[in-house]
């Protein structure tokens, strides 16, 4: 008879969030999972699969809930370069009260693991792609208001505005300065004029 499942799958998924988070993909053992899901090995390739799969599992619902915030802030109704700013400085803010600045964990990802693992490239090019929608479609309802240009093109406007919020999260991470990086996000705002 076959024993039933002594953990929750969700929890386990949560905490190896935060391991892969803390230490990396390369730098987090299955030694270490064990550990801190407080699970045996044969559990964890049991419910999951390999260490990879379980970074992807972690990664994938890491990825649905992080940009959650800045969508939100794209689609309320108002002027979008005040709501923008304020979104970016609040990630920025976010980032550098973590006493561990652990930066975002899926460009953490994306810097230590592509081009060569394609899970995450996939996880890293939805999660670009929704941003991208987003922030071009928050361009164009700002175009509509007069708020931003017609001239403006608002895919180049989304790209770079996808750029400039992974230089801030990679910026925050190594350097933990806050001065030069509210004032990249007040030129990147401005250039969209």
């Amino acid at each position: 008879m076959a024993r039933t499942k002594e953990f929750d799958p969700d929890v386990a998924v949560a905490t190896a969030i935060e391991v892969f988070w803390d230490r990396g993909y390369a730098g987090t053992s299955m030694q270490d999972l064990v550990d801190e899901l407080g699970l045996n090995r044969g559990s964890i390739y049991g419910t999951f699969g390999s260490k990879h799969d379980l970074f992807v599992q972690a990664l994938t619902e890491y990825c649905k809930r992080a940009p959650q915030a800045l969508l939100d802030a794209l689609e309320i109704d108002g002027p979008l370069l005040p709501r923008l700013r304020g979104a970016l400085i609040g990630l920025i803010d976010a980032d550098l009260a973590d006493p561990d600045r652990k930066g975002c964990l899926l460009v953490n990802s994306a810097m230590e693991t592509l081009p060569a693992d394609r899970d995450t490239a996939a996880l890293y090019d939805r999660t670009a792609r929704t941003l991208r929608t987003a922030f071009e479609a928050a361009v164009r309802r700002a175009q509509l208001e007069g708020e931003l240009p017609r001239s403006l093109n608002p895919v180049d406007a989304a790209s770079f505005l996808l750029t400039t919020l992974q230089g801030l999260r990679v910026t925050a991470k190594a350097t933990g300065d806050r001065q030069p990086l509210v004032a990249s996000v007040d030129f990147a705002l401005r250039a969209l004029h």
